[in-house]
């Protein structure tokens, strides 16, 4: 293999996981949160991180829970989730 074959394999992977850090990290960036009541919960910090076997991200919503939201949905591209608050 020649130094230029070497180079464009690990450019080729360098690219292949950037692509995949930043679509995960578009994930968490892009999710969204509505409660029972119509609040609207707006994104204010995202992030991922990539860990040993995966990845793990975080989102930071405003305003906090409203009072009687009773069940909040989570909506992150194709994944919608639905959690019920006892509050």
């Amino acid at each position: 293999m020649t130094d230029e074959q070497a180079t464009g394999i690990a450019e080729s992977k360098h690219a292949a996981f950037l692509a995949r850090h930043l679509k995960i990290d578009n994930l968490w960036r892009t999710a969204r949160m509505t409660d029972k009541r119509g609040t609207y919960y707006l994104a204010t910090h995202a992030e991922a991180h990539r860990l040993k076997d995966g990845y793990r991200g975080e989102v930071t919503f405003r305003p906090g829970l409203a009072t009687g939201a009773g069940e909040l949905h989570l909506t992150m591209e194709v994944l919608s989730v639905f959690l019920q608050v006892t509050a």
